[in-house]
Parts: C-alpha cells; sequence; structure tokens
C-alpha cells in the first residue's frame, strides 16, 4: 500500500531513531518496517536488490508461490548470514511479531519444516 506521506514520515522518524538509539534498536527497526510498508514499489525492489548485492538475502530463490512470488527457505537465509538456524528463526520471529505489533501483515511468511514445502502453500520448490 503506497502513500509517501506516511512513507516519508516513518522514513524520518527512522533516521531520527538511528540517529539517537543506533540503526539495530528495536524502534528503529520498527520505524524502517513501517517505512516500507508504505514505501513505492520501485523503492522496495531497489532495496530488494542492495539486501541480495550486500549478501543479507540469498541470491536466488528457494522456491516461489504459485502467484511468483519468491520464497526463501529459513536454511538459505541462515547460511547466506552466515549464522546457526536457530539465530536465524528467532530473528525471523521477532520480525512476525513486530510486523503483528504494528499492525502489518504476516501473511508473506510461511512456517514450514526445514527442507518440506507442503502442497496447501502454493509452493514450489526450486533445486
Amino acid at each position: 500500500m503506497i502513500n509517501k506521506n506516511k512513507f516519508n514520515g516513518y522514513m524520518n522518524l527512522h533516521l531520527e531513531l538511528v540517529d539517537k538509539l543506533g540503526a539495530e534498536h528495536p524502534e528503529a527497526i520498527k520505524a524502517m518496517q513501517l517505512a516500507m510498508e508504505y514505501a513505492p514499489q520501485e523503492l522496495q525492489d531497489d532495496m530488494h536488490n542492495k539486501a541480495i548485492e550486500m549478501g543479507l538475502i540469498p541470491s536466488s530463490p528457494s522456491g516461489y508461490l504459485s502467484t511468483g512470488e519468491a520464497i526463501y527457505s529459513l536454511n538459505a537465509i541462515a547460511e547466506c548470514l552466515d549464522m546457526p538456524i536457530k539465530e536465524a528463526e528467532r530473528r525471523i520471529e521477532q520480525m512476525l511479531r513486530d510486523r503483528q505489533e504494528l499492525g502489518l501483515d504476516t501473511s508473506g511468511v510461511i512456517r514450514l519444516g526445514y527442507s518440506d514445502v507442503p502442497e496447501k502453500s502454493g509452493a514450489k520448490v526450486v533445486h
């Protein structure tokens, strides 16, 4: 949902919080999540590409939903970030809690086992 005024407001808040509290502070992270929720698609695409370039997400998806949306496995994310699976899982769970607290959609995260992809998810695994 693009809303330029909300995007600008939350991005300004994010930058203020980064200056005061640091980029890793939970409130700064939440403000960025809100800003990205209202960001123009072009910016979202640019940030996605930059995250790949910076090694923050895998360069290739683990699979795709029936809608064509890319999905990334927890294993691939943990490996990309060079962290234990449990730490990657903890961070993703925190992100989901934050998004729920902020009233943002969390349906884009499908909780599955590390290697199983049930048919009902609509996911098609790419090997």
